[in-house]
């Protein structure tokens, strides 16, 4: 994949984002200058980019603290994160762009939370809405509040460890949304989150929370978008 610069100011989130797709599909790696950035991805935020395809999740990937310098690009790794490199989805085909939804979250720095009782059931509840992430050691889990969409079942944990370095992208796993059992207490489900890393009960987690802004929207099929851009 080649890398290609753009003059286009992008006046939103989505906008950008589809500007992202539309040059993957040709190869290409967008890059934006900051000049060109919609004001709310200037600044160092983590991003997470939902893609919705028909009511259903067609990808969420995202980091929870920034590991660019300022969140447009931060958007950019998580769009093609989640588009062609969320494990549980095969990647996304450019006949596929007409009926995506996305949803852009920015979130805001993470602050230290001493409350372990923070419920991980009704985290789109909060006022406002917050992402969680618990940490023990080197080993996190964040854990996304509902993207809005009713038939869009989002409640999932991330695990993921550290990379060597802050600028390279983290090593992401997986768990079951078995973990997000509802008949199940805070407490409980550290528990069972812990025992599936190979943690010990005795070792409790330190929890961070960040509030964040959301924008959503229809992608453009990719051909509008071309055009768009062309005029």
């Amino acid at each position: 994949m080649s890398f290609v610069a753009t003059d286009t100011v992008y006046a939103d989130p989505i906008q950008l984002l589809e500007g992202v797709y539309e040059a993957a599909f040709e190869d290409r790696f967008l890059q934006v200058e900051a000049e060109n950035l919609p004001e709310e991805l200037l600044e160092r935020h983590g991003v997470f980019v939902t893609l919705v395809k028909n009511g259903s999740l067609r990808g969420c990937m995202g980091t929870f603290r920034a590991l660019h310098r300022d969140a447009g690009r931060e958007l950019v790794w998580s769009g093609l994160q989640a588009a062609f490199n969320d494990p549980r989805f095969s990647p996304l085909r450019r006949e596929e762009l007409p009926a995506l939804e996305a949803v852009v979250d920015v979130l805001d720095t993470p602050g230290k939370s001493d409350d372990l009782e923070v419920d991980l059931h009704a985290l789109d509840a909060m006022d406002p809405p917050v992402y969680l992430e618990a940490v023990w050691g080197a080993t996190s889990v964040v854990v996304a509040p509902p993207v809005g969409l009713p038939s869009v079942q989002t409640e999932w944990a991330k695990l993921h460890e550290p990379a060597a370095t802050s600028d390279q992208p983290h090593i992401e796993h997986r768990v079951g949304s078995d973990l997000l059992d509802r008949r199940l207490d805070q407490s409980a489900i550290l528990d069972r989150i812990a025992a599936r890393l190979g943690i010990a009960k005795t070792e409790k987690p330190a929890i961070w929370v960040a509030s964040f802004r959301r924008y959503s929207g229809r992608l453009l099929p990719y051909r509008e978008v071309a055009d768009r851009h062309d005029g």
